[in-house]
């Protein structure tokens, strides 16, 4: 009897220890035998950027939302401004220790921060080889990756396909149908080309798709050139074309000086004017004007022989990070997440863009994309960014400068080319030697 009741009592305290034991189990996941919380640490990462096209927000947004639903625990801080403030707003924050862990920018166009040592060499992370192997090019500084492009920029003219039809009109495939196409649209009251240059994206746009294709594959060199003083602006003949047919291109433009990108996208998207030249970056721009407008494109027509006309392209959307960040270690998941097949396959089709990440790709490329996209499938493009690009100050006084040509070569007919080209040299000289 003696014996049943030990027994029976050894059993009851066995039960209560294995009922606490599994409470303790069920408290673990909070808290340590130590009693403190163990609760996942707050994590910060912040993102820098000069995005303003609404499909390219909106891809940043979703990518940070997904993000942040794998990891709750991250605090994301998105900071953005305008191209015209972002780079001298990044080299102070360098200087100043404060850099953003994240930040939007090609490693090329940003290779005097690269050099110093601020971006971060992801030549061997695993995310990188989720890249197409072209694509990946783009983002190297002396055969290291520096960067993650999510997309390819591809870029010609777009033109309403219902306004070409109602005058019967042919997408022009050289520079002298092209200019006749100008002239067409300007006898029947419609503004033949849509443009704005009071941002300087609007004027990076214009001489990305007119100049860096098919001019550009005839002098590849220029850029590094022309930065390391072995040449002038002025040496090259095809800069001089390309000036020239900028400035012919002026004369049939509406109020290209008082306005800027976003309003170009909306003159065009409204149906009063039949072409703007741009890239695929504003595709989204353009649909939120005319979600079910009849658009295509084609591939800018720079020289009389179509066979040497390129489209230009390169990669677009590019990542990079600090190799002076606190939060290393967040900002490489971020990338991880990132270039993920879904999280890029969201991406693509939130700008909306052909991916640069194998395997990922939009739900539904838009017309214009797939005339584009046709483009550079045939071979009829051009890598702009395959050789050296122009960076740091040289990169900022060369914006500069085009700007200078859009607005004189628009309100002026008799604008004097041989004189900006003295000024853009010695612009580009003073940017090299003086840093100004």
């Amino acid at each position: 009897m003696k014996k049943s009741r030990i027994k029976k009592s050894l059993v009851a305290f066995l039960c209560l220890a294995t009922t606490m034991s599994l409470f303790a189990g069920c408290q673990s996941s909070s808290s340590s035998s130590s009693g403190k919380s163990t609760t996942a640490k707050k994590e910060n990462l912040t993102i820098m950027h000069y995005l303003v096209e609404k499909g390219k927000l909106k891809a940043l947004n979703d990518t940070v939302a997904g993000f942040k639903k794998k990891y709750p625990n991250v605090d994301v801080t998105i900071q953005g401004m305008s191209l015209d403030q972002y780079s001298n707003t990044l080299n102070m924050k360098i200087s100043a220790g404060d850099m953003p862990d994240v930040m939007f920018g090609s490693p090329k166009t940003y290779s005097d921060i690269v050099k110093s040592g601020n971006i971060m060499d992801i030549t061997d992370k695993d995310f990188t080889s989720r890249v197409d192997k072209d694509a990946i090019k783009c983002a190297e500084v002396d055969g290291k990756v520096y960067g993650i492009p999510m997309d390819l920029m591809l870029s010609g003219v777009i033109y309403n396909k219902d306004i070409f039809k109602k005058y019967n009109i042919q997408t022009p495939k050289t520079w002298s149908e092209f200019v006749n196409v100008m002239k067409t649209l300007k006898q029947h009251n419609v503004t033949p080309v849509a443009a704005g240059y009071k941002d300087l994206a609007s004027v990076g746009g214009s001489y990305w798709c007119q100049l860096f294709g098919s001019g550009l594959a005839q002098m590849p060199t220029m850029r590094a050139d022309i930065m390391s003083g072995a040449k002038k602006p002025s040496d090259y003949p095809v800069l001089k074309q390309f000036l020239t047919q900028w400035k012919t291109i002026n004369q049939y433009t509406s109020n290209a000086t008082q306005v800027g990108v976003d309003r170009s996208e909306q003159e065009f998207g409204s149906g009063r004017a039949g072409m703007i030249i741009i890239g695929s970056w504003a595709v989204s721009a353009i649909r939120s004007y005319a979600p079910n407008g009849n658009f295509g494109s084609f591939v800018f027509p720079f020289f009389d022989d179509a066979s040497k006309n390129k489209m230009q392209y390169n990669t677009d959307d590019t990542w990079m990070l600090s190799s002076k960040s606190a939060n290393q270690k967040t900002a490489l998941k971020f990338f991880d997440y990132m270039t993920s097949k879904e999280a890029a396959s969201t991406w693509a089709t939130d700008v909306p863009a052909v991916s640069a990440i194998t395997g990922a790709k939009a739900d539904k490329l838009d017309p214009i994309l797939d005339d584009m996209n046709a483009a550079l499938t045939s071979g009829a493009a051009y890598n702009a960014m395959a050789e050296t690009a122009f960076s740091g100050q040289s990169a900022t006084v060369w914006d500069a400068q085009m700007q200078s040509w859009a607005f004189t070569s628009t309100s002026s007919a008799n604008a004097d080319l041989n004189k900006y080209l003295s000024q853009l040299d010695k612009a580009m000289a003073n940017a090299r030697t003086t840093g100004k």
